[in-house]
């Protein structure tokens, strides 16, 4: 593989990391306030 392809599939692996760790960071708050509204109906109930 060339050394310009070899930096171009590099540069995408990065970014698509970036991206991931991205989206993981807002399924966990998702998830953070999910489980907490779980706990708020639980003390309702």
């Amino acid at each position: 593989m060339s050394s310009k392809g070899h930096f171009l599939l590099s540069n995408l692996f990065e970014e698509t990391h970036k991206e991931l760790d991205s989206l993981n960071s807002e399924f966990n708050k998702l998830i953070e306030a999910y489980e907490s509204q779980i706990d708020l109906n639980n003390d309702i109930e």
